[in-house]
């Protein structure tokens, strides 16, 4: 009709930047909504204003032009150097049927759909792992309460007036509680010249009852050993301390001079920090009372009353200090706060992937069985029933699928395996993770594809026919 290549360039170049414009204004108001969400979910804090910054709308403007040109560099650049007389005779058609940039394209689309169902199967894996594993001690229903050391005097008549309350088994005072024994101290056999750098838990004689943990060999405390220790079995092992009888350590713990304290037992090992740690090696001392914090153990069904009742005693005996308290069941699961962002974050950018990939299944669906109808038509014709026109459209799409998939599982395995890697105790990547990602992939792609098949499949061949 007389345009020249120019026209035809500038017009698919617009109507290019068109769709990319519209899609940013678009993805930004979703940013706009997202943000508060984002920010809670992931711990960040990325303000709003941020989005109106000189450099973040300079990278909205680049990105804007690098993918309007490459969206529309196809058919600007290649479409327009056609003669109208070859598309007219329909030699465009047979030219276009190389579906390399296609197959590729859906590759890779669903190679990132799977390696992220991978990621996120393999985090929620481990997440589950890490809830579920045994500590050494029971973790249910012990409260952690705060600020102890301000009852002072009263710190043992707050102790026994708590043990009045039936909900409440057992009280006891410590320096701190798992999982945030941090304090160290440096040890040294007695008779040796190497020193040891041992964490140290300060506790009192009922808290082996109140926390649950149990001697593997030796005794646990009694009111007068103050100058005994017990070692886990981690620091008995480190210190070449098998037979712990007659053994002592000297320690300036506390600031104190160098003393001697005598190895009375050896406690079985158990997690006083993050599942990410191995278990450290650990002295055991006699603390005061009233410590830093208190352990109390409360009966689960009457947990409620227990805290209404340590609450009042509370402001009883320290009524100029703040009731903080926590669960340490709690304590742990915060640890664990950062691994939950990130599956919730996997779960996230899963989902936008797999809506991406059907959407663009769907888009290649309507090509295909658009480029196909003829043939489709003849199939139909001749007798084909509906089910093998969605196998026709649904088998190559599908190969691609499972190439993707064995693409992804490899590399996506080797990735979280180094990311399981950084916790002390974890789980494995299962073979039913790799099984049930392309099971997933298979269900999302046979759907997305067939909808568009049966539509095609259900259309009177003598449409498609007619002309013929």
């Amino acid at each position: 009709a007389g345009a020249n290549n120019d026209t035809l360039i500038f017009q698919f170049l617009l109507e290019s930047y068109f769709y990319v414009g519209m899609a940013m204004v678009l993805a930004l108001a979703v940013v706009a909504i997202c943000l508060l969400p984002f920010n809670y979910f992931s711990g960040k804090a990325i303000p709003f204003p941020w989005l109106v910054s000189r450099e973040f709308v300079a990278g909205i403007l680049i990105f804007i032009l690098i993918t309007g040109l490459v969206a529309g560099s196809y058919p600007a650049f290649y479409l327009t150097r056609f003669s109208p007389v070859d598309v007219m005779k329909g030699n465009l058609r047979a030219r276009l049927r190389t579906y390399g940039i296609r197959n590729v394209l859906v590759v890779f689309q669903f190679f990132i759909s799977a390696s992220l169902i991978i990621a996120t199967l393999v985090v929620y894996h481990q997440l589950k792992f890490i809830q579920t594993a045994h500590l050494g001690f029971d973790k249910s229903n012990v409260v952690n309460l705060l600020h102890t050391r301000n009852l002072r005097q009263n710190g043992p008549a707050f102790k026994r007036a708590l043990l009045t309350k039936p909900a409440i088994i057992s009280a006891s005072y410590c320096n701190r509680l798992p999982p945030n024994v941090e304090q160290k101290s440096v040890f040294r056999p007695a008779g040796g010249t190497q020193d040891y750098l041992l964490n140290v838990y300060e506790m009192d004689c009922d808290h082996l009852r109140t926390m649950g943990y149990t001697m593997a060999a030796g005794r646990f405390f009694e009111d007068t050993d103050t100058d005994a220790v017990i070692l886990n079995e981690t620091a008995a092992a480190k210190l070449g301390i098998q037979d712990f009888k007659g053994r002592k350590l000297i320690s300036n713990y506390h600031g104190f001079p160098e003393r001697e304290l005598e190895v009375i037992g050896i406690i079985t090992d158990f997690n006083f920090q993050s599942l990410k740690d191995p278990i450290m090696p650990m002295a055991i001392v006699l603390g005061p009372q009233p410590n830093w914090e208190m352990a109390i153990r409360v009966k689960d069904s009457e947990a409620d009353s227990a805290m209404a009742f340590i609450r009042k005693l509370w402001r009883q005996y320290a009524s100029d200090a703040a009731f903080e308290y926590s669960f340490v069941e709690h304590n742990f699961d915060s640890k664990q706060a950062a691994e939950k962002q990130i599956g919730l974050l996997f779960m996230t950018f899963t989902l936008v992937a797999v809506i991406i990939g059907c959407l663009g299944l769907f888009g290649l669906a309507t090509f295909t069985a658009e480029h196909n109808r003829k043939q489709i038509g003849i199939r139909k014709a001749l007798g084909a029933s509906p089910g093998d026109i969605v196998l026709l459209l649904n088998k190559d799409f599908l190969k691609l699928v499972l190439f993707a998939n064995l693409i992804a599982a490899p590399l996506t395995g080797w990735i979280m395996h180094e990311w399981l890697n950084q916790f002390a105790y974890h789980t494995g990547t299962a073979w039913w993770i790799f099984a049930l990602t392309a099971g997933i992939t298979f269900i999302i792609a046979f759907v997305s594809i067939s909808f568009m098949a049966f539509k095609a499949a259900a259309a009177n061949p003598v449409d498609s026919l007619h002309y013929e």
